[in-house]
């Protein structure tokens, strides 16, 4: 049975505003992989021991297909899924969300790093024409 989206939401919103950093995975500092990395590992989705590196930045393709389908089911878009979104709509898929509640909005690292802090905020039209794939933890 996948884990309570509610209680992955309100993993993910313990880390709003926490600040961006390339490779982080603490609370001091992550990036995109890292809020799913951190969430996954706090809400037993992941392993303690659980890392993704080394990936190149921004991740290529290949690494969401080789490690998400351990961990986590595909999906349609629901609260408390990953979303992973292309940078354009027929891009490579390049960032990754938690959706949030009613799905109705995304949380994580803001794309344009036009904000360099972890924000929530709405799943708008312009990034649901960029998802490549949603998935949800085991």
């Amino acid at each position: 049975m996948p884990i309570d989206p509610e209680i992955v939401i309100a993993k993910a919103r313990e880390l709003l505003k926490v600040p961006f950093v390339v490779y982080g995975r603490t609370k001091r500092g992550v990036d995109c992989l890292g809020v799913v990395i951190w969430v996954g590992k706090e809400v037993g989705g992941l392993p303690e021991d659980f890392h993704m590196e080394p990936y190149t930045y921004p991740p290529k393709p290949q690494l969401w297909e080789q490690y998400f389908p351990q961990y986590f089911d595909e999906c349609d878009v629901e609260p408390g899924a990953v979303l992973i979104v292309r940078k354009h709509p027929n891009g490579s898929p390049r960032h990754c969300y938690f959706i949030g509640a009613n799905a109705q909005t995304v949380i994580g690292m803001d794309e344009a790093l036009a904000r360099l802090w972890v924000t929530e905020t709405r799943l708008n039209d312009d990034i649901r024409a960029r998802i490549w794939k949603c998935y949800r933890f085991k």
